[in-house]
């Protein structure tokens, strides 16, 4: 059978991913001193130093040190890795696969002029877009009256770096965070929002939007519901015209009385 060609999304990765590699490693040979001076001990880095990827993809991870007496490099980690280049004083993996949400990668290195320096330890940021973003369906509104507004989102990871935005004519109406949500799996998230509904709102746009933000290691993004159309009943109206047209029955009725009481015979 013919091979798939490999698509856009893939391509477009794999080119960051070798763009990245080539910063770290002119960041490690540009950036780090030569040689540690007397007053200086060696120590190990790690680029990304905060990597943020999303859960099932890869990432390549760039290990260094200022020691220049190495006699022994490598990355400690559960996920599955791959060595995707080295040099004197660094050592590049490719972490594939990555479907854990609790793991941790240790950069390692053994120096011969500093038995004791500390390895580093890499903290990473797994995320997972929302699949879906939905607002509950709004039924047809009594202008005066409190109506909840729902917003629902679906497997989202961090939720901790998740903001939703509810939306009235494009104008922001609220917005939830859920900073002190600990829990690095995805999940699914419910916010709500009450509104008092105005006349001026018929026929207004609303809508809520989740937004994923995994800055400054790495985007930020957003994903919106479908708008819905406001109706809004506005009674007011309505009793006005309802005492008018009894008004106006009462002045006929009045009239008639008067009209019988002046007839002559």
């Amino acid at each position: 059978s013919r091979a798939t060609p490999p698509s856009g999304g893939s391509i477009i990765d794999a080119v960051m991913q070798l763009w990245r590699f080539c910063v770290g490693f002119l960041w490690s040979a540009v950036t780090l001193p030569a040689q540690p001076t007397a007053q200086e001990q060696p120590f190990v880095s790690a680029w990304p130093e905060n990597p943020v990827v999303e859960f099932g993809g890869s990432l390549i991870l760039n290990c260094s040190t200022t020691c220049q007496t190495v006699t022994f490099r490598s990355l400690e980690t559960s996920l599955e890795k791959e060595d995707v280049g080295e040099g004197p004083t660094w050592k590049a993996f490719r972490l594939v696969n990555i479907s854990d949400w609790h793991f941790a990668a240790i950069c390692f290195f053994d120096c011969k002029d500093d038995e004791d320096m500390k390895p580093r330890r890499v903290s990473f940021t797994v995320y997972r877009l929302p699949e879906l973003v939905e607002l509950d369906p709004v039924s047809v509104m009594e202008a005066g009256k409190e109506y909840t507004l729902t917003c629902r989102v679906s497997n989202v990871a961090p939720i901790r770096n998740l903001t939703v935005t509810f939306l009235r004519g494009g104008q922001n109406l609220h917005t939830q965070t859920f900073e002190e949500h600990m829990a690095l799996e995805a999940g699914n998230v419910v916010a709500n929002h009450t509104v008092t509904a105005r006349p001026t709102d018929h026929r207004e746009e609303i809508s809520c939007c989740a937004a994923l933000d995994l800055r400054p290691g790495g985007t930020l993004f957003k994903r919106a519901s479908f708008n819905q159309t406001l109706i809004i009943m506005d009674n007011t109206g309505m009793i006005v015209a309802i005492a008018s047209i009894i008004m106006l029955k009462i002045t006929l009725v009045i009239t008639g009385i008067y009209s019988c009481c002046t007839r002559k015979p």
